[in-house]
């Protein structure tokens, strides 16, 4: 199948077999913001989808009424913690297996994502060091083995 370029993260990708009018690649954050996206363009356009989100809040807010209290009793305890969805170090897991199944052939260094981490992948000695820029580089991944003479 044809490559595609994602309109958030701006990577190439191959639409899904079975869903070849895919437009979005599947990375996580990409998909949450095509969901947003459409949600906003239905609520606008579709009054019963809106009447429908409408009734489904106030369903919910019946359903917990108390939760306005103790959410304002817990942050006021000073008891909420943040919550992280992963480590920092799976984060960048995930973003190297990311980058190993997007890394361009022919290119020497590649921004992997737009988040927290920023991942650089830099190639070998004979590949072209123009490309090359890890000024503003968290975390910079050498391909190869160091301990190799060459």
């Amino acid at each position: 199948m044809k490559k595609r370029v994602c309109p958030y993260c701006k990577q190439e990708f191959v639409p899904d077999r079975f869903h070849p009018e895919q437009v979005v690649c599947s990375f996580l954050p990409c998909q949450r913001l095509r969901r947003n996206e459409y949600h906003r363009k239905k609520i606008t356009t579709d009054p019963v989808y809106r009447d429908v989100c409408a009734d489904s809040q106030s369903f919910w807010k019946e359903q917990n009424p108390d939760y306005q209290k103790q959410y304002r009793a817990r942050s006021k305890s000073g008891k909420t913690v943040a919550h992280k969805p992963e480590s920092a170090l799976e984060e960048v897991r995930r973003l190297l297996r990311h980058a190993k199944n997007t890394a361009a052939k022919n290119n020497s260094a590649l921004t992997v994502t737009r988040c927290f981490v920023e991942v650089l992948w830099v190639a070998a000695a004979d590949a072209s060091a123009a490309k090359n820029n890890i000024a503003r580089a968290k975390v910079v991944v050498f391909q190869g083995d160091p301990n190799s003479a060459g």
